[in-house]
């Protein structure tokens, strides 16, 4: 993994747990992702129409369905996100979907990309899995893992793997802009969920009323943490990058721990320990 890459991914996964707290402290559902990638369609329209202007690509079938494929993909990675957070808690769910994610991802470039990892690759990602699965699997005293939120965990984690992928394909193969590909999956949530929106008026009221800066919040920090992610793709293999970015579930731990009162810290920070280390081999990969 490049220098530039790594600072890529350790701003994005500061983002990324960052925005995460806002959605969880939010129990936000279709209503609020909507309103946030509503905010985020304006917040990144002037970079996204610079972009377009800038690039001059040649538009075509595949680049089109590529776009409409992320859109959908985006969409139910938001709704089972938040189904997540609203069946536990932010430093049992977001380490759930984060771990298999990654690893889904990887195997999936290796698979479909041919891309290879070293033994450094390997023993790094390995290392980070260990210390999200030490969140994962053993609970602090008195926490409960309901069904729920495994289902819902997995389901985002599948999703994960699927728009990392795909969306790889669409910034690396076909040349699309990041900034495009992703607001592009703002524009398709918006189509999708404005009728939730509409329909929900008491839901929309709360939101409104309660979590307007949470929905502000998120609707800059998400769609920025996955640009840069998406840049840092172009520059490193997707096997490596994908494990690399879930460093995010440490950050998120300590902000849950700090504002949500989830505490924990000794086992955390032994969890953090070994997340680091394979951060620290995924970084000396070429």
């Amino acid at each position: 993994m490049t220098g530039t890459a790594l600072g890529l991914i350790l701003a994005a996964a500061w983002m990324h747990a960052t925005w995460n707290l806002l959605a969880k402290r939010a129990h936000g559902g279709a209503v609020f992702v909507g309103l946030q990638a509503s905010v985020s369609l304006v917040i990144y329209f002037p970079w996204a129409a610079w972009s377009l202007s800038a690039a001059r690509h040649a538009w075509g079938m595949a680049e089109f369905m590529a776009l409409g494929a992320t859109a959908g993909l985006h969409v139910l990675y938001f709704l089972t996100l938040h189904s997540a957070y609203r069946a536990g808690d932010l430093g049992i769910a977001y380490p759930l979907a984060r771990a298999s994610g990654p690893v889904l991802a990887s195997a999936g470039a290796v698979a479909f990309f041919q891309e290879r990892m070293s033994a450094l690759g390997i023993a790094g990602t390995a290392l980070i899995v260990a210390g999200i699965s030490l969140l994962m699997f053993a609970p602090r005293r008195g926490a409960s893992i309901n069904g729920a939120v495994w289902i819902w965990g997995l389901a985002c984690g599948t999703c994960i793997a699927s728009y990392t992928l795909w969306d790889a394909y669409a910034v690396r193969a076909l040349g699309i802009s990041p900034v495009v590909v992703n607001y592009a999956s703002a524009a398709g949530q918006v189509l999708v969920l404005a009728p939730f929106i509409f329909r929900q008026r008491a839901e929309f009221k709360r939101i409104r009323q309660d979590h307007l800066w949470d929905v502000l919040g998120v609707g800059l920090l998400a769609p920025l943490a996955y640009i840069l992610v998406l840049f840092a793709m172009r520059l490193s293999p997707v096997s490596v990058i994908a494990p690399a970015r879930e460093i995010s579930c440490l950050f998120a731990v300590f902000l849950g721990a700090k504002f949500l009162s989830e505490g924990d810290v000794a086992r955390r920070c032994l969890a953090a320990g070994l997340s680091v280390a394979g951060i620290l081999l995924l970084a000396l990969e070429s």
